[in-house]
């Protein structure tokens, strides 16, 4: 009997003596490697040039960064270790093709001339036709790409553990989560990351995951239970002098919102903040067309719009939308003899001229008011055609010219 407490008491001490040792290794790591992972932190700093977690650094066309076009709303969530973001595949300028796709093969190159280390595609739609790792050829450097959703706790922690060995280890690269628009899914994600590693609160980071959407946030209560549900996990955390350099800026304008309980008592006030895009265009058309009404009905707002269909002309290039496809079909037929279509042979959009789209806008702008009856918007018509069509008429120019289809829609 005596033996034995001896033996417990000795093993006592052993585990007390291993905790204290772990707590010193642990001081010494983060002394030893807190200026390499700076340097790595600055690295990427410099290089994107971004402060706060909602600033792009490419936008919603996958413009404004060439060194990561291929990304589409990429954006930050820890600096050097995290970013998010959707693949550019919808608006790709050579290579279009259905949005629910991963990330196309620049961006994952693009990636790993970054130094990116991983890559994560959170849904599955095509996984299958991503390669699973690329190499730089000029140095060691290894791109892995995963398909985990983070809605399950493996998944989740996986994507934890890859974020948590990057802020680590400074010769692990960043992490890129991606879905196909870079807002919830990628944004939900993102959300978890930030309570772990920046000590966001929840009701921030529920508007955080709102505020990087770029307003498409109705619904989606998976997501926002999903985030409400998440607590930091004891393993992945971080010191607050590491928590300091990567975490980004955010305000949140909501966070000191007052919440007024109706009483049955006069509601006297309530502040409100909406949030809308800082440009215009981004918004939905169905928001421009209430404020056109709006502002005819409540202020006497002269209000004129129009809605085009797809216009065709000979002097601007074609920029990646649905109905481009009329233009650029021209240009590839001179250039390359054949055109490759993301429309299927017998798919008929609406199309119109642009003399005609040019006249028929300044004959409404100068109409009499009186004779304006419709203050949404008006919808021009011209023609209807379908890719067999519109080739059938190219072939009569150049005879040779070739048409195949790969059907998104």
């Amino acid at each position: 009997m005596c033996r034995l407490f001896l033996l417990l008491v000795f093993s006592f001490q052993l585990s007390i003596s291993y905790s204290q040792d772990s707590v010193l290794i642990s001081d010494s790591i983060l002394i030893d490697t807190l200026s390499p992972l700076l340097e790595k932190i600055n690295e990427y700093k410099l290089r994107y040039k971004v402060n706060c977690v909602q600033d792009k650094i490419t936008d919603n066309q996958g413009n404004g960064s060439e060194d990561l076009y291929g990304t589409r709303n990429f954006r930050v969530v820890l600096h050097g270790v995290a970013y998010r973001g959707g693949g550019n595949n919808y608006y790709h300028r050579t290579n279009k093709r259905n949005n629910k796709n991963p990330l196309p093969m620049d961006g994952l190159n693009n990636l790993l001339e970054n130094g990116f280390s991983t890559s994560v595609y959170l849904y599955t739609e095509n996984f299958k036709t991503a390669p699973s790792f690329l190499v730089n050829a000029e140095n060691p450097d290894t791109l892995k790409y995963y398909q985990l959703g983070g809605n399950t706790s493996s998944s989740l922690d996986s994507i934890l553990m890859f974020t948590y060995n990057s802020i680590i280890n400074k010769d692990i690269g960043p992490v890129y989560l991606h879905c196909w628009n870079g807002w919830h899914q990628s944004g939900f994600v993102s959300a978890v990351l930030l309570k772990q590693f920046c000590d966001f609160n929840t009701e921030s980071s529920l508007h955080y995951w709102e505020d990087c959407a770029d307003n498409w946030t109705r619904g989606y209560d998976r997501i926002r239970n999903a985030i409400r549900d998440f607590q930091p996990i004891d393993k992945y955390k971080i010191s607050t002098e590491i928590k300091n350099e990567i975490c980004p800026c955010y305000e949140d304008e909501r966070a000191n919102d007052v919440v007024v309980e109706n009483n049955n008592d006069e509601l006297k006030s309530l502040k409100i903040s909406v949030l809308f895009p800082s440009n215009i265009s981004d918004l939905p058309p169905s928001v421009s067309t209430f404020l056109d009404e709006y502002y005819f009905n409540k202020f006497g707002v002269d209000v004129r719009s129009v809605r085009y269909p797809g216009l065709i002309g000979w002097k601007a290039a074609p920029g990646g939308g649905t109905t481009d496809y009329a233009v650029d079909i021209f240009h590839k037929a001179i250039t390359d003899g054949k055109y490759k279509s993301f429309l299927s042979e017998n798919t008929g959009l609406p199309m119109m001229y642009m003399p005609d789209a040019i006249r028929a806008t300044i004959e409404l702008m100068e109409a009499p008011a009186e004779q304006v009856k419709i203050r949404s918007s008006y919808n021009l018509a011209g023609i209807s055609f379908t890719p067999k069509e519109i080739a059938a008429e190219v072939s009569k120019h150049i005879p040779n010219f070739e048409m195949s289809y790969s059907s998104d829609f």
